[in-house]
């Protein structure tokens, strides 16, 4: 076995009886083979390869890698595309001969196959394998049995692989306008650039074909898959299709497999064969015709592995697509301002309105009725089934009229209404807030993203919800299934409503309820009827209408609020009241601390034990803090006509609006007159009141007591009589001046801080020689401070 590596110059090469491996590399060679198998290549130059006897490899340019198209990723063979004359003979054997333009090629005895490039060609060339001998360029190629691969000229090129008996023959037409015609065995067509016809519909190992970019003409059998590529095409094919770019003419022919098509992008024509075909138009205004067998036609594209009971893409888009079923039972998925036609059988429809711009209001009962309808400036008719809704991804109200078979239901993005008749529906809310309103049949609704409602204002009896458990039962035929659901609306008649762990929204409507909030933060509003609620732990808020509603909290469950519209007391475990609407009710506590909120009319808010805060609001109200330190809290106008029954040591009123810098305020025996109005203390401990800068804002009002033992009052103004200091439960200041009728006036020159109660007075005296008094404070640590008398008799903190 002899392995030659030839040099640049013009060598020879003869072989010998084994396999042998010679390269002629540059110059114009001699090269024989011998018997046995060999490999010749001759590079560069014209060369004369003579294979021999044996089954040889003859390469006119340099020897090719071994290469498989079909596998991924592909692997292509090295073909001679130059134009040097090479003369390639087989000789006896089955020879496999890479040859170019301008080579004679002679296969020789037994089945040779031939792969040749004619990219070296200055214009156009045909190849015809009807032909025993042909001449193109000048040479000849003849005793071919087996065609491999064939790569035209990027000139306009005719290339026939008939009758071909054996081989591949994967044609590509490169540039120009050519024809390629498959034979019997042909596996791949690719017509490349221009204006092509590419026909394979003599090969029947086709695995695709090829229009390439251009305006061809591209036949198929009716297996293989047919590519119209750029360009507008016209596609003859049976088995799968794709349009590519442009506006595509699409016939399908008849295969017992079915036909799938994907039109893309273009306005395309599709018309399908008799046998059943799976067609989506793709981008574009597409005009897609069924025949006579059971058809899937959808506007957008379907979706690649659902061929049985194909699913298309929802069409988002807002082109005039037009399509007929014709006969058979057809499906058509169409979008807003489509045509469709089911024509003869039982036709179902798929609608997307999400193309739109904005929400609709939608009834599905035009797309049933059996006459045309009018949607969009499209015409819907002959549809007996509508089997799927996509809505707008704003907001929507869709009526789902009742019909014999499930409709699904993607009600896409935005806050969507949609009402349920007397067929079930499986819906998906998706994003936004959706509200569904289930009818008497089993339905599922699947919220989706936001906070959902399910609601059960057409039940014709009471139901049972349960959130936890994802289930509905007493409305329709087994029940709802509900899954990403946070609120349930009930029905006019006697519900048990249950929550989950989320914060939930329960209302009963009307009939006496059940409401079981569950965990968090729920509201629970049992309507009409006397209801019985529950929130369970969370900070539940409870709305009470009805003297018959019953509110039940165990201790340790969050802090809840009642809202009322009714004179209401506070149930156990319960902390907040907050009283509804423009009528004079009542409000009362319990034994914690409560919140109580008055509405706009006159109320009578009371405590009771724990340290309340009491909001009259509007209206003349009466609070009662009862046993407790209790806050009376308001703003200038709310507190303006309130009666307080019992103020006390440890109380506090805070005015919210009011600013301590200018606030006057006078007692004048039961009337607390204050900046922007007055209220009534019924009943008022000994001390004075004292005001001060409330914290977060505002002025707070409370009784101090007095803080200095007999023999410590002080001269604080340095007016040579006595004063008092007045000091409350929560450190708040101010004192009392001596006037000469030996009695006191309140010093309102002079509203002192909060001190904290951690500090006491330690003693009284003239610290500084000033002839004011000055009072000395100490805390418990031990730390001291004082403050000096001023000339208004109020005391100044010591910075020194």
């Amino acid at each position: 076995m002899a392995t030659f590596n030839g040099t640049p110059g013009n060598d020879i090469f003869t072989g010998g009886g084994d396999s042998d491996t010679a390269a002629g590399n540059g110059g114009d060679d001699n090269l024989s083979g011998g018997g046995s198998d060999d490999f010749l290549s001759g590079g560069a130059g014209a060369d004369t390869i003579d294979g021999g006897d044996g089954n040889d490899w003859l390469y006119g340019g340099e020897q090719s890698p071994p290469f498989n198209i079909f596998t991924t990723p592909p692997t292509y063979p090295l073909l001679d595309t130059g134009s040097d004359r090479d003369t390639l003979i087989g000789g006896a054997g089955s020879d496999a001969i890479f040859a170019g333009y301008g080579d004679t090629v002679d296969g020789g005895a037994d089945s040779d196959s031939l792969l040749i490039s004619f990219l070296g060609a200055p214009s156009g060339i045909t190849f015809d394998m009807h032909l025993a001998t042909q001449t193109i360029g000048g040479a000849t190629i003849t005793s071919i049995e087996n065609l491999v691969w064939v790569q035209g000229s990027n000139f306009n090129d005719y290339i026939d692989a008939n009758p071909g008996s054996y081989g591949d023959a994967v044609l590509y037409g490169m540039g120009g306008n050519d024809t390629l015609i498959g034979s019997y065995y042909s596996a791949l067509l690719d017509g490349g650039d221009g204006t092509d016809i590419v026909d394979g519909r003599n090969s029947l190992y086709l695995r695709g074909v090829y229009g390439g970019a251009g305006d061809d003409i591209v036949y198929s059998n009716s297996s293989a898959p047919a590519y119209g590529g750029d360009g507008n095409d016209t596609i003859y094919a049976g088995g799968e299709v794709h349009g590519g770019t442009g506006n595509d003419q699409i016939v399908m022919q008849y295969s017992y497999y079915g036909a799938r098509v994907y039109g893309e992008e273009g306005d395309d024509v599709i018309t399908a064969a008799s046998s059943s075909n799976i067609i989506g138009g793709g981008s574009g205004a597409d005009t897609l015709n069924g025949n006579s067998g059971n058809d899937s036609l959808g506007s957008a594209n379907f979706v690649p592995g659902t061929y049985s009971g194909a699913q298309f893409d929802d069409d988002m888009g807002l082109e005039h697509d037009v399509l007929a079923g014709l006969d058979g039972n057809d499906l058509l998925a169409i979008g807003y301002g489509d045509s469709a036609d089911g024509g003869t059988g039982s036709d179902t429809l798929r609608l997307s309105l999400g193309g739109l711009s904005a929400g609709v209001t939608f009834s599905t009962a035009g797309v049933v009725s059996g006459q045309p309808y009018t949607l969009g400036g499209g015409t819907i008719q002959n549809i007996e089934t509508l089997a799927y809704l996509r809505g707008t991804d704003f907001n929507d109200t869709l009526t789902l009229v009742t019909q014999s078979t499930l409709l699904t239901v993607n009600a896409g993005s935005g806050d969507d209404l949609i009402f349920s008749q007397n067929s079930s529906v499986a819906l998906n809310g998706g994003d936004g807030n959706d509200r569904f309103v289930s009818g008497p049949a089993g339905d599922s609704f699947d919220g989706g993203n936001g906070i959902d409602t399910i609601d059960y204002q057409l039940a014709t009896a009471g139901i049972t919800v349960n959130l936890s458990l994802n289930s509905a039962f007493g409305n329709g035929a087994g029940g709802d299934q509900l899954v990403n659901v946070e609120n349930v609306f009930g029905s006019t008649f006697g519900d048990t409503l249950t929550g989950n762990d989320l914060a939930n929204e329960l209302r009963g409507q009307a009939g006496d309820d059940v409401l079981n909030g569950g965990g968090g933060a729920d509201t629970l509003d049992g309507g009409a009827g006397a209801d019985t609620m529950s929130g369970g732990s969370g900070d539940d808020l409870y709305i009470v209408d009805v003297a018959g509603d019953q509110v039940t909290e165990s201790a340790d469950e969050g802090r809840d609020l009642v809202l009322s519209g009714i004179s209401y007391s506070l149930t156990a475990n319960v902390e907040d009241l907050t009283l509804a609407g423009e009528t004079a009710i009542d409000g009362t506590g319990n034994g914690l601390g409560n919140t109580l909120i008055g509405n706009a009319a006159a109320n009578a808010l009371s405590g009771l034990g724990g340290n309340d805060v009491l909001t009259g609001a509007a209206g003349a109200d009466t609070l009662t803090g009862g046993s407790g330190n209790d806050l009376f809290r308001d703003s200038t106008a709310g507190l303006n006509g309130d009666t307080i029954t019992d103020f006390s040591v440890g109380d506090r009123i805070i005015i919210t609006d009011a600013d301590v810098s200018g606030f006057q305020f006078n007692l004048t025996g039961h009337t607390l007159t204050y900046s922007g109005g007055s209220l009534t203390l019924d009943t008022i401990t000994a001390g004075t009141i004292v005001a001060h800068a409330a914290a977060g804002g505002g002025v707070e009002l409370s009784i101090a007591t007095l803080v200095a033992p007999a023999g410590h009052a002080g001269d604080f103004n340095g007016d040579h009589r006595d004063d008092l200091m007045w000091r409350n439960d929560n450190g708040a200041l101010t004192d009392w001046l001596g006037t000469t009728a030996g009695g006191f006036t309140p010093n309102g020159s002079n509203l002192l801080e909060v001190v904290d109660t951690g500090w006491q007075i330690a003693g009284i005296g003239d610290f500084n020689g000033d002839s004011r008094d000055d009072v000395l404070w100490r805390r418990a640590d031990g730390a001291m401070t004082d403050w000096l008398g001023t000339p208004s008799g109020g005391l100044s903190p010591n910075g020194a």
